[in-house]
């Protein structure tokens, strides 16, 4: 999924997760996906903490770095 689809047009400051993202009805089919999806969500937010920034302006080569460190995402 897209880092934009945790992310809510009008509301800085917000990460979506699980069910309530901005996707089709396929890309998240169980709560395995959902809970992953509250794990990335997590770490953005950490990430965003850490950075001094709001989620929106977070790098996303950083989070991308982190979530391979942990095994969410491919190389």
């Amino acid at each position: 999924l897209p880092y934009r689809c945790f992310l809510p047009k009008t509301i800085d400051n917000l990460l979506l997760a699980g069910f309530s993202l901005s996707t089709t009805h396929r890309a998240i089919r169980s709560s395995n996906d959902a809970m992953d999806t509250g794990q990335v969500a997590g770490i953005a937010a950490a990430l965003s903490v850490r950075s001094n920034v709001k989620p929106k302006h977070l790098e996303y080569a950083v989070l991308k770095h982190t979530l391979v460190e942990q095994g969410l995402l491919a190389k």
